[in-house]
């Protein structure tokens, strides 16, 4: 029995160990899966989430100043028609007041519809990065483009358009989710990173105690 107590401190070590062994592994698997997500979720902003945002918030400020454009040139054009005697003067304006609409027709054509073909074409070869959510709009998205090429290329009759209603009303509740994500996705990755760096010192903490232990 004399023994017995010097086996004690043996025994106190191999249960620390164990227990230590257990917790560092708990932890490492437990680090590599909030990996796993936190990549899968840098993903999910850099390469679908991020870009089409970004796509979104682009046409939406080009579209704005066109508005604003537009409407202030159709006060200065109805100033300039009240002008009495003004009819030589309208006559010699309007080219430069026609030349805003021709631009923003070109520009819709030329630079900001080709924009809705880049979400499309990110949707369509990112849908795997998408929420299930997200790919619910994936069909108005492909309605929207698909209307407008076919109106570019003379393919189908303007009335045909207002009878189906293409508008890109239809697109609101898909911007408003694409926002939505972005945001969130943002601060569950912020989360993430602190989260790591408090597993990281866990883990350090576990392989000092191991080390005593042994």
């Amino acid at each position: 029995m004399s023994g017995l107590p010097s086996l004690l401190p043996a025994f106190i070590s191999l249960g620390g160990s164990l227990v230590g062994v257990f917790l560092g592994g708990y932890l490492v698997m437990a680090n590599e899966e909030k990996k796993r997500r936190a990549d899968f979720v840098g993903r999910q902003l850099t390469e679908f989430y991020g870009p089409i945002f970004s796509l979104r918030a682009e046409i939406r400020e080009r579209s704005e100043l066109c508005k604003q454009i537009q409407s202030v040139a159709h006060n200065e054009w109805k100033e300039l028609c009240l002008q009495r005697g003004s009819q030589q003067r309208q006559d010699e304006r309007w080219p430069e007041y026609a030349d805003i609409i021709e631009y923003d027709n070109e520009l819709f054509q030329d630079t900001i519809f080709p924009m809705y073909q880049t979400m499309m074409s990110i949707f369509r070869e990112k849908m795997c990065l998408a929420e299930p959510e997200t790919r619910n709009y994936f069909g108005r998205l492909v309605h929207y483009v698909n209307i407008w090429e076919r109106h570019f290329q003379k393919r189908i009759p303007p009335e045909v358009i207002t009878k189906i209603n293409h508008s890109e009303e239809n697109l609101v509740e898909f911007y408003a989710n694409i926002q939505k994500i972005h945001d969130d996705l943002r601060a569950e990755l912020a989360k993430s990173k602190q989260r790591y760096g408090l597993r990281s010192y866990l883990i350090k903490l576990r392989a000092n105690i191991f080390e005593r232990a042994v």
